[in-house]
């Protein structure tokens, strides 16, 4: 339930995570480092508990089907 009321409370937020690729680019001879893209990580800012690792609420979500509107939140 804490889950569910922290989507409609506006408790997550999302960091941006770069990825960087060490492959050769075709405009670079050698290996570059480069951004090939970032990953979206959600967390929890929990009004008690602070900040909740996703390590701690994403089992939960998944098992309880609110995975579904974690993925809509964070596309969104």
């Amino acid at each position: 339930m804490e889950l569910r009321r922290a989507i409609v409370d506006g408790q997550l937020f999302v960091v941006y995570q770069p990825v960087v690729s060490l492959q050769a680019t075709s405009d670079h001879a050698g290996l570059s480092p480069h951004a090939a893209g970032v990953e979206a990580l959600v967390r929890w800012r929990h009004p008690r508990k602070g900040v909740v690792p996703p390590g701690e609420f994403i089992e939960i979500a998944e098992e309880t089907g609110v995975i579904n509107d974690l993925g809509r939140f964070v596309l969104l």
